[in-house]
């Protein structure tokens, strides 16, 4: 009988975070689920790590491939996921042990919910909370304004209204670590693409939200680390060039999820998009 839940850990070279990555999922209140790695050859002795841990936990298979980048590498797992809910574990990142109880409970309640979503904690290199980032994201994130008292309390987010924000550039599931995704969502709107490098995830997500309902849990998080290597690190967010990877995704995602939406909506959307205008020009 399939699991629940599919976890999925890609991973390449962040040996320091592996222990507590995996102990944060072996100490998960929720049992019912199958762990997958996918390791893009790594040489900081990742690999040889996680063969340890595989040989010692039955429900878990590790495997190597190519370096696809983040998100890329993330899709090889999702793949050959078995569960009915898929979690995207990145590998430097952590979670509380309740963490999995709740979301699939969230999602067991709201059978017309594709996407369960929990507050954020950033942390550092050593597991210590970011007050700055924490703060940002409870005050600040676009996930924050646009909830306002709802983020202290379960509410279900109705689509597209998730997609519509990510219209103003800026991204509503921060990371992935706070969303627990019905399988048959991939089948609905594909998975992650490296096209876009490292900031990709935000067009799968605008994808998400366009089409998908989504129920907040409040009560739990999902850990985001914060750190020098992180695939994120070399991003400039204020330049023009990720002003235009930003149109660019957009587009995409409104053309990917068109198919799926009303005539109306789809002209309304494409309308909105254009009205964004374009991203500036160099300095």
């Amino acid at each position: 009988m399939p699991p629940r839940v599919s976890i999925c850990v890609p991973n390449l070279n962040t040996r320091p975070f592996l222990p507590e990555r995996f102990d944060s999922i072996t100490a998960q209140t929720f049992q019912d689920w199958e762990l997958l790695v996918y390791d893009s050859h790594s040489t900081d002795g990742a690999w040889e790590y996680i063969k340890e841990v595989a040989a010692r936990e039955p429900r878990m298979r590790a495997w190597q491939g190519p370096r696809e980048g983040t998100p890329g590498s993330w899709t090889p797992c999702i793949l050959e996921a078995r569960g009915e809910y898929v979690y995207v574990a990145t590998s430097d990142d952590t979670m509380p042990p309740d963490c999995l109880e709740k979301l699939v409970r969230a999602l067991d309640a709201n059978p017309d919910c594709q996407l369960a979503h929990c507050p954020l904690r950033p942390i550092d290199e050593h597991g210590e909370t970011d007050d700055c980032r924490h703060d940002w994201w409870w005050q600040h994130s676009e996930f924050a304004l646009s909830s306002g008292a709802l983020i202290q309390v379960p509410h279900v987010r109705r689509a597209p209204f998730d997609g519509l924000l990510y219209l103003l550039g800026g991204s509503v599931y921060v990371s992935i670590t706070q969303l627990l995704v019905r399988r048959s969502l991939f089948d609905a709107i594909g998975c992650f693409q490296g096209t876009w490098g490292s900031v990709g995830d935000f067009n799968w997500s605008m994808r998400a939200g366009l089409v998908a309902n989504t129920v907040h849990v409040p009560d739990t998080w999902g850990g985001w680390r914060v750190h020098a290597t992180q695939a994120t690190a070399g991003v400039t967010f204020e330049s023009a060039a990720h002003a235009r990877t930003v149109d660019a995704m957009i587009d995409d995602a409104l053309t990917a999820v068109a198919p799926r939406l009303s005539p109306r909506a789809r002209a309304e959307l494409m309308e909105l998009a254009h009205e964004a205008g374009p991203p500036p020009a160099d300095a």
